[in-house]
């Protein structure tokens, strides 16, 4: 019986770096793969080195992402999950590099019940360089792990049966940042121990670029980010309280103050109310005072459009 990983890459101007990426799978030791690769509007030679691969190995496939389709990678990925036809699904960065058994060594962890394998890797410098381990361990509470950062899954880390897949929302596309934590956190989310399986085995290489948009805006407010960061938070402090955990309700609940304020910092009242709408809800439920101190308070500073410190610390004092 086959059984194929089919390997989605979504890519944009990466000329200079996804020949290293399709190479490492060409190499892989597994051999029983497809590749899709769906450009998002390139510009440079990217589209000239995906058709010399696909004519070279008639295991890669590549498209254009269609017009009428959102740009981002994220539509990118669930297009080429559309057109896969592997038992298990890789999503992979047009930037990273798999060892040489990074396919092998995961697949043979497939049984029946088992949904997923997750392995660890080596965070990278631009160059390959440098080469740091990601953390990783077996869990037995991997929700949890995962969405209080203690367990590190990237992209690469974690590869899928199909049928898992199946019925599932993929990767949100109204999403401009934290797509892959906002897909994880929900098909994490009451996974039991024996569904699972956790390699602490590094089998990729994670790029991790000193000059991107992506580390650019770590130092500056991106209002549209900042909203896809509250929109998990509040996702998750759900499924904390659903799971009646106080660790991640109060890790989450830190986190959307701290995210109320800096909204209201940065002018973004956009964000800031949508986290006043939602946030209260929550605290009602669970602390009546805190949801007064912040509904009153909150509501006072959302109308004078200002921030205020104090408050702020004050309001992280409380736990829930």
């Amino acid at each position: 019986m086959k059984q194929t990983v089919s390997v989605i890459i979504p890519t944009y101007n990466r000329a200079h770096l996804i020949c290293e990426t399709l190479d490492s799978i060409i190499a892989q030791s597994y051999t029983d793969w497809e590749c899709i690769i769906i450009d998002d509007g390139s510009t440079d030679s990217t589209l000239s080195i995906l058709e010399e691969y696909q004519v070279k190995d008639d295991r890669f496939h590549f498209y254009e992402r269609p017009s009428d389709m959102l740009q981002g990678g994220n539509a990118a990925r669930n297009l080429g999950y559309s057109k896969s036809s592997g038992i298990y699904i890789q999503w992979f960065d047009s930037d990273d590099v798999m060892l040489g058994n990074y396919l092998e060594e995961r697949v043979a962890q497939f049984t029946e019940g088992i949904d997923f394998v997750i392995c660890t890797g080596y965070s990278t410098d631009n160059n390959l360089n440098n080469s740091k381990e990601i953390s990783i361990y077996p869990t037995n509470n991997l929700f949890k792990d995962y969405v209080l950062w203690k367990l590190k899954v990237f992209t690469p880390s974690i590869i899928f049966k199909k049928y898992f897949l199946k019925g599932n929302e993929l990767f949100s596309e109204k999403l401009l940042r934290g797509q892959e934590t906002e897909l994880f956190s929900r098909l994490f989310f009451n996974k039991r121990e024996d569904e699972f399986v956790v390699i602490n085995k590094p089998l990729f290489l994670y790029r991790k670029h000193e000059q991107t948009k992506t580390v650019d805006n770590k130092s500056k407010y991106v209002s549209k980010f900042k909203e896809s960061l509250a929109y998990i938070s509040i996702a998750n402090l759900e499924r904390g309280i659903i799971v009646d955990d106080l660790d991640i309700i109060n890790h989450h609940y830190q986190l959307l103050i701290h995210y109320f304020f800096n909204a209201l910092q940065n002018k973004d009242f956009k964000t800031a109310f949508y986290i006043y709408r939602k946030l209260p809800i929550f605290l009602f439920r669970s602390n009546i005072t805190l949801f007064l101190l912040f509904s009153v308070s909150g509501g006072v500073f959302l109308v004078l459009r200002r921030s205020y410190y104090r408050i702020e610390k004050q309001l992280k004092k409380y736990t829930i």
